[in-house]
């Protein structure tokens, strides 16, 4: 079974094997197949009872034997795209980290949404969604280098989603957000700079409203500031029967 290690403990394991390794306080994972998240406490070959004899029966016969893989995954299981989570598993299990991505799904409620910036001009050219600078009545795209008389409006909104287990910001863009916006980005747009109350109903209606999002978590750095971010792939609506058959279902694994 696979054991990461975090911060000074994996910047400073240097130690020849075999060796015998005692961690107080793993956490067991069980995404993307069963693993080890060490805590804090490792000992490496530590004068404890029967360190000797286990490195003794390693080195005798316990090289050459197959052990079980206790971490294999299995069809249907998680760490697929479709693998389930609550929203604590994305910091307990380290998603998004190692210069990976991770994708998966939850369950989860709209608690805010930042409308303030969730809507920009962008190119109107179908292939560029790059945002335009505004040029003496005209709209130049930096990335086309040319200008253009019209422009189109896109979304790029932060949403705080939280479950039982805690909370997290996502980004959810252009089909995404109008999906629990409930109408499109050209209707938005004009709304937010011409009919401020129309536009702050349509917010209010997306808030606290319920949805399955797909999401994707990866680690980024911006400034030598190394942090996960969460991007929503895809919402779509709660189906109650198949959600309370995946309750019924995941019950059933603790009896």
């Amino acid at each position: 079974m696979p054991c990461t290690l975090w911060g000074k403990d994996a910047q400073e394991f240097d130690h020849a094997v075999p060796c015998v390794v005692c961690i107080k306080g793993a956490r067991v994972s069980e995404f993307n197949g069963r693993s080890l998240s060490a805590g804090n406490t490792i000992l490496v070959n530590p004068d404890l009872p029967g360190v000797i004899e286990m490195l003794g029966w390693y080195n005798s016969e316990g090289k050459d034997q197959t052990g079980r893989n206790l971490s294999v995954r299995t069809g249907g299981g998680v760490g697929g795209s479709d693998s389930r989570i609550t929203l604590s598993a994305i910091k307990d299990e380290h998603l998004g980290t190692g210069g990976k991505a991770d994708y998966f799904m939850t369950k989860a409620v709209v608690t805010f949404i930042k409308k303030d910036s969730c809507m920009y001009k962008a190119c109107p050219s179908p292939e560029c969604n790059k945002k335009v600078v505004e040029d003496s009545g005209q709209y130049r795209c930096e990335k086309c280098n040319k200008l253009s008389s019209t422009f189109k409006w896109r979304l790029m909104v932060s949403v705080n989603i939280a479950d039982a287990t805690g909370s997290t910001w996502v980004t959810a863009f252009q089909e995404t957000a109008e999906t629990f916006f409930g109408t499109t980005a050209e209707v938005l747009g004009p709304l937010q700079t011409q009919n401020d109350a129309q536009f702050n109903a349509i917010v209010r209606n997306a808030n606290f409203s319920t949805w399955l999002w797909r999401c994707r978590a990866k680690e980024e750095t911006y400034q030598d500031e190394s942090r996960v971010k969460v991007n929503a792939v895809s919402v779509s609506k709660v189906d109650f029967k198949a959600e309370s058959q995946h309750l019924i279902a995941e019950i059933k694994k603790y009896l």
